[in-house]
């Protein structure tokens, strides 16, 4: 079972006020934020659609229907230009960007790099869009047009990852390999040292951060169940 990801989107409100939550580039300013104010959930169907729903769990209605994905796996919000990135896996390992109804857009650049794109999360402090390879033992990190992005650190140590989050009270990532392991990192690729191990998990295939408890939720593939962990593992 994987904990399908899920993209938050926060009211026009929320957005003016708090210009950072999920993917672009270049430095902007950081107001200080307002309480979130979610209003609409998209929730990746693993290779059928990409679907919304309200936070009552009733389907939404977009203009738009994610044409063109074919295997999609991942997605991230962007609210400096309001996108939705969703990663495919089959057959172009790469990621696509459409607006909130669902409509494609363009972007300059071209994901290049990614062999089994999976995971991806968004970075307010820098802007960058991080992706898991899993075939190449990796994450790579793009900017909101795509264009790859180098980082002073390598994410050593990756087995199969699968899946990626970013702890917004730490300002580390954390990554979820197939393996069972979870793995943390700054967001320059260089390993964060925690205390626990992430214990009891075989298949880590999905991953997210509840900046409210702070608390990590890791889907386990293999025991079909959710496993909750503080930020030490």
């Amino acid at each position: 079972m994987r904990i399908q990801p899920i993209a938050l989107i926060m009211s026009v409100l929320s957005l003016a006020a708090c210009s950072n939550s999920s993917t672009s580039p270049g430095p902007t300013p950081t107001p200080t934020p307002l309480p979130p104010a979610f209003t609409k959930a998209y929730v990746v169907d693993r290779d059928t659609a990409v679907k919304a729903f309200d936070l009552n769990g009733n389907g939404i209605a977009l203009s738009g229907s994610f044409a063109g994905l074919a295997s999609e796996y991942g997605i991230a919000f962007n609210p400096q230009n309001n996108f939705l990135y969703v990663t495919e896996e089959f057959p172009g390992d790469t990621v696509k960007a459409f607006d909130l109804n669902g409509n494609a857009q363009t972007v300059t650049g071209t994901f290049a790099g990614l062999n089994g794109a999976g995971g991806i999360a968004y970075v307010p402090t820098n802007h960058f869009l991080y992706v898991t390879s899993r075939d190449n033992n990796s994450v790579v990190a793009y900017d909101a047009n795509g264009n790859t992005q180098t980082l002073a650190g390598t994410f050593a140590g990756l087995s199969l990852p699968e899946a990626i989050t970013y702890d917004s009270v730490s300002g580390n990532l954390y990554v979820a390999l197939d393996t069972g392991a979870v793995k943390s990192y700054d967001i320059n690729g260089n390993a964060v040292a925690v205390t626990g191990t992430f214990a009891g998990v075989t298949c880590a295939e999905g991953i997210t951060f509840d900046s409210t408890n702070n608390f990590l939720y890791v889907g386990d593939g293999c025991g079909d169940t959710v496993k909750v962990f503080d930020q030490q593992g």
